[in-house]
């Protein structure tokens, strides 16, 4: 739907912030969805829009620590960021999001703050449970899983 708006927009910079997609944290679903996002944008709708270019997508990966798949061996991080890199994602680690307002994502890199028009934004970051699932597990002597659930 973000490039069927896009290519109704008529303003540059709205145009520009539905073709763009950012994508919080770097972990195995945000990988996988980023490289999706630009395959489709890079290869498979490329030439079915009259207005638009959709080689011009922007979709960024914002991870806060080092590495994308922080989970995973280093060698293995280090392949999926220049994957997702040949794909056109543009990945940025030790990317801290601070805020998403509106169309509006706020991150600091390197002290910096930097606000982002997206009109797309991804979140599939870990979540963790709240602390009653453990007490319940705990006191109906059920198990949680590695999620505290």
């Amino acid at each position: 739907m973000a490039f069927e708006a896009a290519e109704k927009e008529i303003n540059p910079q709205l145009r520009r912030a539905w073709l763009t997609f950012v994508i919080v944290s770097g972990g195995p679903t945000d990988v996988e969805l980023a490289g999706a996002i630009a395959k489709l944008a890079h290869q498979t709708l490329k030439e079915d829009f009259c207005n638009i270019d959709t080689t011009q997508a922007q979709i960024l990966i914002l991870e806060s620590l080092d590495r994308v798949l922080p989970s995973f061996a280093p060698e293995l991080s280090t392949q999926a960021a220049a994957s997702l890199e040949k794909l056109g994602v543009i990945v940025q680690t030790k990317t801290l999001v601070t805020n998403i307002e509106g169309d509006f994502v706020t991150i600091e890199q390197d002290g910096q703050l930097v606000r982002i028009h997206a009109k797309t934004v991804l979140w599939a970051a870990g979540v963790k449970a709240l602390p009653i699932g453990k007490v319940l597990a705990k006191r109906t002597g059920v198990e949680c899983d590695r999620a505290g659930e």
